[in-house]
This record gives structure tokens, C-alpha cells and sequence, in this order.
């Protein structure tokens, strides 16, 4: 069973944290390798991801699935069971992506295709102050989210997108959901499930 004795749980992240946050993820994200295909060139992934993740952040507070830890050093974005994206939010990812669009379009596409059709808490991006990684502030933050799908009877998806993602996500219970989604000569994303279960 993964280690949920760490305190430092989830809180709501709000729209006064976007600027840490949002920067925290364009700095981890800056070297996926899902980004890195859907935006090969580096100066131009830098000057996108800021107004990518923008859009994104705002769209998970606005449905309540934005979640971080008391110190801003852990970000969680997702979409919780029940709530819909705006309908503008794929058209203003479009816009912000320019003349990536097909890319990642490709992207969006293959993932909305492959989502679960029962309940469930999507996952979408994380990030992790490199100053603390290793101190179980993500597992805290995942767990504490995990812990409340557990509580409505939720399952939780996700698509891992690197070794680390995948690590965590098998060490909080997550498995593997059919194949790969593998862009055309490029990276891959792995789905993970996880049921909930029953609160102690």
C-alpha cells in the first residue's frame, strides 16, 4: 500500500495561484516528451506552454479539479466526475498553440478517444518543484485527491506521459487501461485506471 502518512494534503488551488503554478508546470513540462513532439521547437514550447497551461489552470479551477499544497510547490489539474470542460476551452488551446495545432489536435483526439466511459476523476497534468522532489509531497497531493474519489465512489484516470508518472501512478494504485496511445513516429501515453475503494 502506498506510504499516506505525509501531511502535507491537498487544497483547492485558486485563480491568485496561477502565476506560481502555471509557471511550475510550463518549467516541468518544458522537457515531456509529449511537448516536445507537439512542439519541437524549444524556443517556440517555451513561449507557448505559459499561455497552454493558462488556458488549462483556469478551466480546472473554474470545475474544482485544481488542487495543490500549502507551500505552492505541487500542482494537480483535473477534470472531476460530473463537470464538463467549457465549451470554448478546445478552441482557445487551438489559438494558443498556432501553428502546432495539428499536433496537437492528433493528441486530443487519441486521448478523447481512448477516456473511460464510467465515472471518473481525469487526471490531466501534475508538476513538482524540483526542490522538493523526493520529499513525498506528490504522493501526498495524489493521495489526498485519491482519498476523495475513495469517498464519492469515483475512479481515477490518468495518461502517463514518462517513467515518473507511470511510477507514481502504479505506486497509488493505478494500472494499466488497454494499449499505448502512440503519436505517429513519436512519444507514447500510457492510460492508467484506478477504482475506488472502500474507506477504511
Amino acid at each position: 500500500m502506498p506510504d499516506t502518512s505525509v501531511t502535507d494534503t491537498a487544497v483547492p488551488a485558486l485563480a491568485a495561484d496561477e502565476q506560481v503554478l502555471v509557471d511550475l508546470l510550463t518549467r516541468v513540462f518544458e522537457t515531456d516528451p509529449i511537448a516536445e513532439w507537439v512542439f519541437p521547437d524549444a524556443d517556440r514550447r517555451r513561449a507557448v506552454l505559459p499561455r497552454f497551461f493558462g488556458i488549462l489552470y483556469s478551466a480546472a479551477v473554474g470545475n474544482g479539479g485544481a488542487y495543490t499544497n500549502a507551500a505552492r510547490t505541487g500542482v494537480l489539474l483535473s477534470l472531476p466526475a460530473g463537470a464538463t470542460e467549457p465549451p470554448e476551452l478546445i478552441g482557445q488551446l487551438l489559438e494558443a498553440v498556432g501553428e502546432d495545432a495539428a499536433r496537437f489536435g492528433a493528441v486530443a483526439q487519441a486521448q478523447a478517444e481512448r477516456r473511460p466511459d464510467r465515472a471518473h476523476q481525469y487526471f490531466t497534468f501534475g508538476g513538482l518543484e524540483p526542490s522538493v522532489r523526493g520529499q513525498g509531497v506528490a504522493g501526498a497531493l495524489f493521495a489526498s485527491v485519491l482519498r476523495q474519489c475513495d469517498a464519492t465512489g469515483v475512479g481515477g484516470y490518468l495518461e502517463a506521459s514518462s517513467p515518473a508518472g507511470l511510477a507514481l501512478a502504479h505506486r497509488y494504485g493505478f494500472t494499466e487501461f488497454g494499449d499505448e496511445i502512440r503519436m505517429p513516429d513519436g512519444p507514447a501515453l500510457q492510460p492508467m485506471w484506478r477504482d475506488a475503494r472502500a474507506l477504511d
